[in-house]
């Protein structure tokens, strides 16, 4: 019986131990597996504008998210005086118009498209392409387009850089080819006034949808 109770008065002491050890393993393993949650920031937050680089890279995200069909749209068909057709598309998201894509063309030989890339609804980049084309001598019904391409960086409600490209696309039955005249050629900036005027319209026949935006 003594003999017991020594072997009982053992036990006690070390079941204490082993659980006082276990406690304390327990209260470190739960620190080593907590971790602090740093916010994570988003790339597509809309952020001050005012490089080539910030510009560029504004573009690459609403390019990226237009191509990925991530953006609204709403495209709305006009006529001018019979002359002028056209057809505006509105890309947005949760924050507002992101894109502007304006197609028009007069008479017969010339068209011409702008992309208007926006932040907080202001053009950030503007991209115009204008086209003429004529016949021209070879196969029957070959032709040849004029085109002239422009680039306008705008930052601070002023253009700080602008580009230009020329370059003619002929086209007979058997072959396209295009030839450059110049490509990407840094040029003098014009005012923005009137492209901002023209903007302003654009933007506020989303509404209006009846007349001529031009």
């Amino acid at each position: 019986m003594r003999s017991c109770n020594l072997l009982n008065l053992f036990a006690i002491p070390l079941l204490v131990f082993v659980v006082a050890c276990s406690g304390g393993n327990q209260r470190q393993d739960i620190a080593d597996t907590q971790t602090i949650k740093v916010p994570e920031i988003d790339a597509s937050v809309d952020s001050s504008l005012h490089s080539i680089a910030d510009i560029k890279r504004a573009y690459e995200r609403i390019v990226t998210k237009e191509s990925a069909g991530e953006l609204d749209s709403q495209a709305i068909a006009y006529v001018c005086d019979d002359e002028i057709k056209g057809t505006l598309i509105y890309y947005s998201d949760n924050k507002g118009i992101k894109l502007i894509v304006h197609r028009y063309s007069e008479y017969d030989h010339f068209s011409a498209e702008e992309r208007y890339f926006l932040q907080h609804e202001e053009p950030f980049f503007v991209l115009r392409k204008e086209t003429t084309w004529a016949f021209i001598s070879g196969s029957e019904g070959s032709t040849r387009d004029n085109v002239t391409e422009t680039r306008t960086y705008l930052a601070n409600e002023k253009a700080i850089q602008c580009l230009e490209s020329k370059y003619n696309i002929y086209t007979t039955k058997k072959q396209k080819r295009t030839e450059y005249l110049y490509r990407n050629k840094s040029v003098s900036c014009k005012d923005i006034s009137s492209l901002t005027t023209k903007y302003n319209k654009l933007m506020a026949y989303r509404n209006v949808k009846k007349g001529c935006p031009l």
